[in-house]
Formats: structure tokens, C-alpha cells, sequence
């Protein structure tokens, strides 16, 4: 959570953070669970959300290793969920609805 508060900061001086919310990478590619730390931060700071979708990233940086290997990864970016859609939602909610943004994109995507 001291990371979460020192994003939070970094955001309100105007910087931009990523944050991984699975929390480790994948070991079979599937997304997991996201975890609510980041949506703390956005929900209590009234920072936007926007969802970030990866497809390949496993194949070129497997979980438990550190090297690289050819491969190419896609990267999509979606709409900003806006500070005024949390409103009344939990954390857990706003990470499951970024989430399910996140799975359906990444559905749609290639790596070719």
C-alpha cells in the first residue's frame, strides 16, 4: 500500500503510473484476479482508470524468468473509465468491471 500512496502522489504531480493489478505474471496466460490496490488509489485520489490490454507479453518474458525471447506483443489501450463511475462501487467492483474490460479486448487481439 506504500507504493499504491507514492502513485498516488506521483499522479497528483501531474506524472503518469502503470500498475499491474494481477500483481505477477501469468503462468499459463490467462488473466487472474485483480487485485484492489490500484483501485484504492483511484477510487480515494478521483484518478481515471484507464485499461490496458497485453496479449503475447508470455511467450517473450515468461513468469519466473527474467529473459527475453523473440515474440511479438499487442498492446491496446481502451477508454478512460472516469472517477464519477466509482461512485457507490467497491474497489472489487471497479476491478472486476476493468478486468472484464481487459479479458474482452484481449480476446479480440493477435499477435500476428
Amino acid at each position: 500500500m506504500q507504493s499504491m500512496r507514492k502513485a498516488g502522489q506521483r499522479i497528483r504531480e501531474g506524472k503518469s503510473v502503470i500498475s499491474f493489478p494481477e500483481g505477477t505474471r501469468s503462468k499459463d496466460g490467462k488473466i487472474g484476479i485483480f487485485k484492489r490496490g490500484s483501485f484504492i488509489i483511484a477510487k480515494s485520489q478521483g484518478i481515471p482508470v484507464v485499461p490496458i490490454a497485453v496479449k503475447g507479453a508470455a511467450a517473450v518474458l515468461s513468469a519466473g524468468s527474467m529473459g527475453l525471447r523473440p515474440g511479438v506483443i499487442a498492446v491496446h489501450f481502451e477508454k478512460p473509465i472516469p472517477p464519477s463511475f466509482f461512485e457507490g462501487k467497491s474497489e472489487e467492483e471497479i476491478a472486476a468491471f476493468t478486468r472484464e474490460i481487459v479479458a474482452k479486448r484481449v480476446d479480440l487481439m493477435t499477435t500476428t
